[in-house]
């Protein structure tokens, strides 16, 4: 057991105190004494026979009242601190009689972090035996199992708990009795009397309690006077050896257990214990090395501040609020460099939690806390689509929202058709020469001045020049810029920029926004109609399938005539036929509308895919049609929504398969590319289509000629996938040959491809 030894008095130049493996050697009893589970937790061979005990863990296990004269000392000593001799005379209560004793005290710390006190027996009033009063009263009330022996053996006396163990029939016997061996009864009081005390594991026998077996019990005797007689006797203690091997067994197990539980919640386990004014660590498990390179070792006795200078560690903080307060805290990220090289810098992050460690008076003496690996912070995802630019997406003029400071917070699809850039979270001046950026901000400017009067300005709006190296044309193109406050609409102070080529320039901006109006509610009325249909649609549908499905299993009784089940299953189809087009048409309508919302998240590819085409499969065996997967092994994740694009992959691959003659193929492949951007590849040897099937079959509601003759699609699923795409900020490009195939690719920008 490793210790520090401190406090005032305790230890000085001029008075070192020696290890423990010294102390172990001395002829003078020395203990330890944990304060803050008021117990000897440690003790040298004259400590043994001082306190009558057999072994250090019987030593450990004696048990002391915290109203005992010494644990009251050594409290006392924990809250006032130690006077300038250290020595304090007390009376100990022992086995064999009250002793006045003085005792050397220094205050130290143990290696668990608590406080203790190293006590050393510097002088004894009297080495005589003190004589027991009121024996039996002590006895009855003791918390242990006694006994009183004569010096012969017999027994004069046991107290309620020795009869609970070891039966009332053994009134009136003897130690040999009990131990069912006369030569070992006689052997252990022959010690007893000469050395004063004796210790065994023994085998009790005896008819009551605890059945006619023998049990395991360690025995200890102390040589006393009997009260009653004056005569020399012996004190038997009698400790039941397989409960406490069962207690500690079930203590190592519930240990075990916790650790387990620990390792299997966290990658590495660590403490902290006060020290020297700070917190400092006490402990460190091996799983921190694996993860950092950094040895446990080195890093106990250091305290957070000094760990994050010596490791050039930057502490976030939240993590030094976390220690500098008393309350448990979890998952605090610390970005920590890996290994001690300073030329690595492979960044990993470490997730921290922790509980307080506090003693019974609710004191904070430390931490014990957990820590594992986690991902790296995700790299954010493009801003998602402004729910109001939506609104805009079908007018024939460019429509740019920003927020109060100016930056792009959407843009409908006839500015993304002029822009060759990223226009998310760009400030809008950027994108035009020096001239006109410092024209648009002093407009920006005199808009916040004027609020909501700006709209109603008779304003014929700027006229600027966006750079070829801008443009997806790449030629310079002029615009006619009107710029407006939407405060009026209830946002905080946004900003909206409308624009239209010069050659097509407005009038007047009021016209514009007449137009944008009338596209809000003609939208508005649109997505309620679309409400109202799929709730009338859908109720009687869903009475359809589930009669149908009734009949077509017989769940009643049988169908007798054939044709009948013929009509029933041709019923049932048509209605997922139905159902399957009700609810492409509500997904197509909610995006167009601007009701679909993205739900942004890292996605891994790769299970992703592997899904699709495992769905997809059983189909293909069925049309005879072979289907590959091509993908990039160390495909990275992208930043998307999870659902709508599982949605968007199986619609295609179902398309390729469908339209893919018998022996035909369907492949799916996915690959990053030189500057970041990452495709995803369906493609299949089908029926194909020309330029004109291509563009019918991209219309909500069309199809392809040679697709029309071969499947009753719903003309929904190219539409909806196309839009789908969009939603999720990837591009969506497809090309098609007839009786070849057809090529889609889906492009992921690389500001949404979470490179490692």
């Amino acid at each position: 057991m490793d210790v520090e030894y401190g406090g005032n008095g305790a230890l000085n130049a001029d008075d070192a105190v020696p290890g423990l493996d010294v102390l172990q050697e001395a002829n003078h009893p020395v203990w330890l004494w944990d304060l803050h589970r008021q117990r000897i937790s440690w003790g040298n061979g004259a400590a043994l026979s001082f306190w009558q005990e057999e072994t250090l863990l019987d030593l450990i296990e004696h048990e002391f009242d915290p109203a005992d004269p010494m644990a009251a000392l050594f409290s006392d000593i924990q809250q006032s601190g130690p006077n300038e001799t250290g020595l304090y005379p007390v009376t100990l209560d022992l086995l064999d009689g009250r002793r006045p004793v003085t005792l050397r005290c220094r205050l130290l710390m143990l290696d668990d972090g608590q406080p203790g006190i190293l006590a050393e027996l510097a002088e004894e009033a009297s080495t005589e035996t003190g004589r027991f009063t009121r024996f039996g009263q002590m006895v009855e009330q003791a918390p242990l199992a006694l006994s009183l022996f004569d010096l012969e053996g017999q027994l004069l006396y046991q107290n309620p708990k020795a009869d609970r163990l070891l039966g009332r029939s053994t009134a009136h016997s003897s130690l040999a009795a009990l131990l069912g061996d006369s030569n070992l009864a006689e052997v252990l009081l022959g010690k007893a009397a000469r050395s004063g005390t004796a210790s065994r594991l023994v085998e009790v026998k005896t008819s009551e309690t605890k059945g006619a077996a023998p049990f395991l019990c360690r025995l200890t005797l102390r040589k006393v006077e009997d009260p009653e007689t004056g005569a020399s006797a012996v004190v038997a203690l009698w400790r039941d050896a397989a409960m406490r091997n069962a207690a500690l067994e079930t203590a190592a197990g519930e240990k075990a257990e916790l650790q387990a539980l620990l390792d299997a919640v966290s990658d590495f386990q660590w403490r902290m214990a006060y020290r020297d004014g700070a917190m400092r660590f006490t402990a460190m498990s091996e799983g921190f090395e694996a993860l950092t390179g950094v040895k446990a070792e080195t890093l106990e006795g250091l305290s957070f501040e000094e760990l994050a200078l010596r490791e050039n560690v930057e502490l976030p903080p939240a993590l030094r609020q976390a220690l500098s307060g008393g309350s448990p805290w979890r998952d605090i990220e610390l970005a920590w460099t890996k290994g001690d090289c300073a030329e690595n810098k492979d960044a990993l992050y470490l997730s921290l939690s922790a509980v307080p460690l506090r003693t019974r008076e609710g004191r904070q003496t430390g931490w014990a806390g957990i820590g594992k690996r986690t991902a790296p912070p995700q790299r954010k995802a493009p801003p998602a689509l402004s729910e109001d630019i939506a609104l805009f997406e079908t007018l024939k003029f460019g429509v740019l929202l920003l927020d109060a400071k100016g930056t792009v917070t959407g843009a409908n699809a006839y500015a993304r058709q002029i822009f060759n850039i990223p226009l998310h979270g760009m400030p809008v001046c950027e994108s035009f020469s020096a001239q006109d950026r410092t024209t648009i901000e002093g407009e920006l400017a005199a808009l916040h001045a004027e609020a909501k009067l700006a709209p109603e300005k008779d304003d014929t709006g700027l006229s600027v020049l966006l750079p070829a190296a801008r443009t997806r044309t790449g030629t310079d193109q002029p615009l006619r810029l009107f710029l407006f406050d939407r405060a009026a609409e209830g946002a905080p102070r946004p900003l909206a920029v409308f624009f239209k080529t010069s050659s097509e320039e407005l009038s007047r901006a009021e016209t514009m926004r007449s137009s944008l109006a009338q596209a809000q509610s003609a939208l508005k009325r649109k997505s309620d109609v679309t409400a109202n249909i799929a709730h009338e649609l859908r109720t009687p549908l869903n009475a359809i399938l589930g009669f149908s499905e009734i009949m077509r299993d017989e769940r009643f009784g049988p169908v007798e005539n054939e044709k009948y089940k013929g009509y029933i299953a041709n019923i049932h189809k048509s209605g997922q036929y139905l159902l399957s087009l009700i609810n492409d048409f509500l997904d197509l309508s909610k995006v167009e509308a601007g009701g679909f919302t993205p739900n942004f998240e890292q996605v891994e590819l790769l299970p992703l895919l592997e899904d699709c085409l495992e769905l997809i499969r059983p189909a293909a065996n069925e049309q005879n049609v072979i289907v590959r997967s091509d993908a990039q092994e160390d495909l990275p994740p992208v930043v998307a929504d999870r659902r709508s694009l599982r949605q968007v992959i199986l619609n295609l691959l179902s398309n390729a398969v469908k339209f893919t003659p018998e022996g035909g193929q369907v492949s799916l492949s996915a690959e990053t590319d030189e500057a970041g951007n990452l495709l995803i590849t369906v493609k299949d040897t089908g029926v194909g289509m020309d330029e004109a099937d291509l563009r019918r079959a991209m219309e909500p509601y069309g199809q392809g000629r040679l697709g029309a003759a071969r499947s009753g699609g719903t003309g929904l699923g190219l539409p909806l996938s196309r839009a789908l795409c969009e939603a999720n900020h990837a591009s969506f490009a497809i090309s098609s040959v007839p009786g070849e195939g057809t090529e889609i690719i889906i492009t992921f920008p690389s500001t949404q491809v979470l490179l490692g």
